[in-house]
């Protein structure tokens, strides 16, 4: 489970359940936690300039597995999120997430170009990992601003 967000400033000093997290000089952060079914309590604690402290549960409910037939694309209906309605303010963020089964997209480019499984991995998950933390700072930077 990824949580990002933004910290006052730069120079303070967060973590999350005990485990200090780097922030960047705008403040924001992320972090990747392990989880897995049930029930985790995440204590963001956050001293610099000013002091501040958060708690969220999070409850991580178990999934039956969604399998397609071989050759066929879907998403996971039941993995959706929201399933309500959401109301937003201007600026607010919606989250949104969904299940797709088989990294369709990753199978079919790498069987296009010939490439082994194992091989893209190596590449594609560092690289996705660097595109999203760009993203992520980028962001951070077009709504602080």
């Amino acid at each position: 489970m990824f949580i990002f967000g933004q910290a006052p400033d730069g120079k303070g000093r967060l973590t999350i359940n005990g485990t200090r997290v780097k922030l960047f000089k705008t403040g924001t952060f992320i972090a990747y936690l392990p989880v897995s079914t049930g029930t985790f309590v995440f204590s963001l604690d956050y001293s610099g300039r000013t002091s501040a402290s958060l708690k969220r549960t999070v409850s991580v409910a178990s999934h039956p597995p969604f399998i397609l037939p071989a050759g066929q694309i879907g998403i996971d209906v039941d993995s959706l999120a929201p399933q309500d309605d959401a109301r937003l303010r201007a600026g607010d963020w919606l989250p949104v997430s969904m299940l797709i089964p088989g990294n369709i997209p990753n199978i079919i480019s790498a069987s296009k170009l010939n490439i082994k499984s194992r091989e893209w991995a190596s590449v594609a998950l560092p690289l996705g990992a660097v595109v999203m933390l760009v993203y992520f700072v980028f962001m951070m930077l077009v709504v602080t601003v």
